[in-house]
C-alpha cells in the first residue's frame, strides 16, 4: 500500500509517495471502494485504472528510491535484496509448490512470471490463497525467469505485517531470496515447500 490516492481532476487521482520497479501494489480506488492492484515496470510518471469504475490514478516509480516528506527521492531503506551475481548457476529445472497433509496434499508446478501468495481475500486476491488469519494478504511473490544458466525462483516480501521465513530465517518487508529445491516458506501457521517439479 503505498499511500491514499488525493484528488487531482475530475476522474483522476494522485499517490504522492513513489514506486519502485517491479514490486507489487495495491490501493483502494477513491470512488468505488475497489481493490487496485499494479505493479511498474519502468520509471516515470505513470497511471493505472480501476477495472470497475475506470478512476485514473497517477504515480511515480523509481529504480531503488522511496520518498522523503518534500516528495524528493531518497536512498531506499528496503532490507538488503539477496544479489543474484552471488548465484553461480540457476536450477536445473522448473519448481513446485506443495503444501496440505497427505490426505488432502496440493502441488503447483511454477511457470515463467510471477505468482503471488496470501490470505485469502476478495478485495486484495492473491494467485494461491489460504485461509490463514496469521498469514498477510498477498504477502509474498515469486518471480520465476528461465535463462541459459538455469530457472532462478526469487521470493520478494510484499508484507511483514505477519512474519515470513524462508528455510527458518525470517524476512523482512522488501527483502527476496532466490528459492533452491529444498526450501520451505512459512506464511503464517501455513509451511510450503519449494522442490523440483517432477
Amino acid at each position: 500500500m503505498l499511500g491514499e490516492p488525493k484528488p487531482v481532476s475530475d476522474g483522476k487521482y494522485r499517490i504522492d509517495t513513489p514506486a519502485l520497479i517491479g514490486h507489487p501494489y495495491a490501493c483502494v480506488c477513491p470512488v468505488c471502494k475497489k481493490a487496485v492492484v499494479f505493479m511498474p515496470q519502468q520509471a516515470g510518471a505513470q497511471a493505472v485504472k480501476c477495472d470497475k469504475c475506470s478512476t485514473m490514478i497517477i504515480f511515480k516509480a523509481v529504480a531503488k528510491a522511496t520518498a522523503n516528506e518534500d516528495g524528493k527521492d531518497a536512498p531506499d531503506k528496503a532490507a538488503p535484496v539477496t544479489q543474484r551475481a552471488n548465484i553461480s548457476k540457476g536450477n536445473k529445472s522448473k519448481g513446485m509448490l506443495s503444501w496440505g497433509n497427505i490426505f488432502n496434499r496440493k502441488k503447483l508446478i511454477l511457470s515463467e512470471g510471477q505468482t503471488i501468495i496470501g490470505r485469502q481475500d476478495s478485495d486484495y486476491p492473491s494467485d494461491i490463497e489460504f485461509k490463514d488469519s496469521k498469514m498477510s494478504r498477498r504477502s509474498v511473490t515469486i518471480h520465476v525467469t528461465h535463462e541459459e544458466k538455469g530457472w532462478f525462483f526469487k521470493l520478494t516480501v510484499n508484507k511483514s505485517t505477519n512474519p515470513v521465513y524462508v528455510n527458518n530465517s525470517e524476512l523482512a518487508e522488501g527483502e527476496s531470496v532466490f528459492l533452491k529445491y529444498g526450501s520451505s516458506i512459512q506464511l503464517g501457521k501455513t509451511i510450503i515447500h519449494f522442490q523440483e517439479a517432477k
